[in-house]
Formats: structure tokens, sequence, C-alpha cells
């Protein structure tokens, strides 16, 4: 068989065992930005995948998630916060960009999945940096709601113990921040609703057959230090 034949053939081969999409995501995985993400050089994996994505349109469902996990993970480092917070805010925006990609619950199962429980954690993490926690734990739980029922068990189960973590701090704020004060009953209300709605999440985990015994003594935990806390607001 001649050169350019072969050649022909073997292209040919390839883009039927491999579709031109899951191609440009091989090409994706050899690139400058996915070396510097590898390495823990967040800061120049930004840089680099952001100019692949321009570059590349073909593959920028997966270059995006990489962009937002790379600052996730900046977040997580960063010492100043006003960066950290800046950070989380850019993985969210990028996290919800990934999703945009209609293909890519079929083609990538697990970046599509994983993309979705990110958003929720996004939001727990600018909490945790002081940023009004209790906002940003509403919205932690409104996004760990957002997991798709069809998500593999282990996504769905933390989707439902962080809602349910993220309600039982953010009643827990909302308690001390009401205690200098005398709380009216529509104060009450809130922080009983927050409390019952995490206590149903953390009773989703227990439910479930597949959870893993950490899981389960975490929600069971949980969900006695919602009762302990509910019998305090009574007492107040």
């Amino acid at each position: 068989m001649p050169k350019k034949a072969v050649k022909i053939f073997i292209f040919f081969t390839l883009f039927l065992l491999f579709p031109l999409s899951g191609i440009f995501a091989q090409e994706f995985t050899k690139s400058a930005g996915m070396n510097f993400f590898n390495n823990g050089d967040y800061k120049s994996a930004i840089t680099e995948i952001k100019s692949w994505i321009s570059e590349h349109p073909e593959s920028q469902d997966i270059a995006t998630y990489y962009l937002a996990e790379s600052y996730y993970n900046l977040g997580m480092e960063e010492q100043q916060i006003g960066k950290s917070r800046d950070a989380f805010r850019q993985a969210y925006k990028a996290f919800q960009g990934v999703l945009k990609y209609s293909s890519l619950k079929q083609r990538y199962p697990k970046i599509y999945y994983a993309s979705q429980l990110k958003r929720g954690w996004c939001y727990f993490r600018r909490a945790e940096t002081g940023e009004q926690p209790d906002v940003e734990l509403d919205n932690a739980y409104i996004n760990f709601l957002k997991v798709s029922a069809d998500a593999p068990d282990s996504v769905l189960l933390q989707s439902y113990l962080m809602a349910g973590e993220s309600r039982f701090r953010e009643g827990i704020i909302r308690k001390f921040n009401t205690l200098a004060a005398s709380l009216t009953q529509l104060e009450v209300n809130k922080i009983l609703s927050v409390f019952q709605d995490g206590a149903a999440q953390f009773n989703k985990v227990l439910s479930r057959s597949t959870a893993s015994p950490l899981f389960k003594i975490t929600a069971d935990i949980r969900l006695n230090d919602i009762k302990f806390q509910t019998g305090k607001i009574y007492q107040v």
C-alpha cells in the first residue's frame, strides 16, 4: 500500500475509534496548561488554558473544566482572603460554563457531574473566608441541591451531605448573630427552617444503602447536633 494511502487509512481508522472530540481532548491533556495544572502551578495553568480555549474551540468543554479546577485550587492555596474569594468566584463561573456544553454529559459524564457538585463547593469555600457566610452558605445549599438525580451515588451522597452541612452551619451563624438581641418569632422560625432543611439532607444520606460508614456516622452526628441546637433555641 502506498505511503499516502497508509496515512489516509490510519487517519480514518483513528477517526472511527476516536471521534474528533476525543482526539482534541487527548491533545489538550498534553498541553502546557495541563502540564502546569498537574504540577500545581495554577496561575500559569489559568493563563495557558485560557489561550488554549481561544485557539481550540473544538475542545472548550474539557479545557473549561480544568480552568475551573485551576481557579478552585488557586482559591484553596491563596493566602490573601480577597484573592481567594475572587478565585472561587471565577471557579464558579467556569464550572457554570462547563455545563453549557450540551454534549458533555454523554462524552465526559464524570466531568459533567463533578462540575455540578463543585458549584456548591465554590460557595461553601467563600463562606469559609468569612464573606457573608450566612448568605454564601445559603447559596452553597441551593447549588448542592442542583446536582442531577441521575448523578452517580458517590456524587449524590456528597451533595446531600454538603447541603446538610451548609444548612447546619448557616443555622449556627444565624443563631449567634441574633443572640445579642431578643429573638423574634420570625427569626426563630427561619433558624428552625434552616436546621430542618439540613436534617432532611442528612436523613437522605442515612437512607441510602450505598452510603459509606463514614458518611453515615457524619450524618448521624450532625442530626444529633441539630437536635441539640434546636433545643437551645427554645431555651432562649
